[in-house]
């Protein structure tokens, strides 16, 4: 019985050398690189300012419940003496 040969499929290997490209070619890409490195920093500035607009709301809106809560606490007066006046702690009997 005949063996079958079997064909090696070819496996792109990132270490194999590859082809210089132009040096006009190597201009375009940095000049794409960094064009896309540009849109990124921006697109990240941008986030950053959505960002700290909304923790800046959620500190506001926090800020004033504890306003409100604060307005709503009641009052406590000041501790009576036994003889029914109130109680002065700088003061000594």
């Amino acid at each position: 019985m005949p063996t079958k040969t079997r064909r090696r499929r070819k496996v792109n290997n990132p270490l194999r050398k590859r082809r210089m490209t132009s040096p006009t070619n190597q201009g375009h890409l940095i000049d794409e690189l960094e064009s896309r490195q540009n849109d990124v920093l921006n697109r990240l500035a941008e986030l950053n300012a959505r960002v700290e607009g909304l923790l800046n709301e959620c500190l506001a809106a926090r800020d004033a419940r504890l306003q409100e809560m604060d307005k709503s606490k009641p009052t406590v007066a000041p501790p009576m003496s036994s003889s029914g006046q109130t109680a002065d702690p700088t003061v000594t009997e």
